[in-house]
């Protein structure tokens, strides 16, 4: 009889593949130098999208985002497999990092960008497959036509270009949309600061990284370290190594959490 891994277990591999995968390719393009242009590694592009003051009072904001989050879901949560908030996170984790990193090849050769694309796509391959049993499969990175389409992919990922936030809120709850748009910030941050060696990377998007933790519940301590700025001495592999470790941290944070309150 063959031996199947729990639930839970298996969204937490997902969750290390979506990393891995993520981070992966940089070790191409340590390998190979220019794999991916000059451009995004020497003068990242700011990516531009709603700021602090964009929605009034942003603890208002917050508070009224978790309300909808926490009282919509209850019936919902109890009805779902183990695992659904780790896998959900994962999925967003990938479709940014993918979004980033095909984005960061718009001024690269039709080599370079065809092998950022195949990674892209191992990228969602891998995270949709926590994800299948939900109809939310055929996922596609965020394509960027030009230079100003890749420095506004904060903002695209708001607006639900794609309407993927939609169907996670229909399929699941307004609960997973916030966790899938976590990941998405964090994934496609994450990428950007792996493709980042030398001189300094912008500062993460606090305030997205917020607006969407607040709601899902998670702890102050596991998010903010991911929205808080470099230090100015803080070199670029130093950067990539804290964001890995806390990245970790908070998706075994996410993983604790949905023990914790069973669902």
């Amino acid at each position: 009889m063959k031996r199947r891994l729990p639930p839970w277990l298996n969204t937490r591999l997902v969750i290390a593949c979506a990393l891995a995968l993520a981070l992966g390719f940089v070790m191409l393009a340590w390998l190979q130098p220019g794999l991916f242009g000059a451009a995004p590694a020497q003068e990242p592009l700011q990516h531009s999208g709603p700021g602090d003051d964009s929605r009034g009072d942003p603890q208002r904001e917050h508070m009224a985002d978790s309300t909808e989050a926490t009282d919509a879901t209850p019936a919902r949560l109890a009805s779902l497999p183990a695992g659904h908030r780790q896998a959900v996170f994962s999925l967003g984790f990938a479709f940014g990092a993918a979004s980033e990193l095909t984005g960061s090849t718009v001024m690269a050769t039709p080599a370079q960008r065809d092998a950022a694309a195949k990674l892209a796509d191992a990228m969602l391959r891998g995270a949709a497959r926590g994800v299948a049993q939900y109809g939310l499969g055929g996922l596609q990175p965020l394509q960027s036509a030009d230079t100003h389409a890749y420095a506004e992919l904060a903002a695209r990922y708001e607006a639900d270009e794609g309407g993927i936030g939609a169907r996670i809120e229909q399929q699941l709850s307004p609960l997973h949309r916030h966790l899938f748009l976590l990941g998405v910030h964090l994934g496609s941050e994450a990428a950007r600061i792996e493709n980042t060696q030398v001189g300094q990377a912008p500062p993460p998007p606090a305030a997205l990284i917020e607006r969407h933790a607040t709601p899902a519940g998670i702890e102050p301590s596991l998010w903010q370290p991911l929205a808080a700025a470099p230090a100015a001495d803080e070199s670029p592999t130093r950067r990539q190594e804290r964001y890995r470790l806390a990245v970790a941290a908070l998706g075994t944070g996410i993983a604790r959490q949905e023990e914790g309150r069973g669902r």
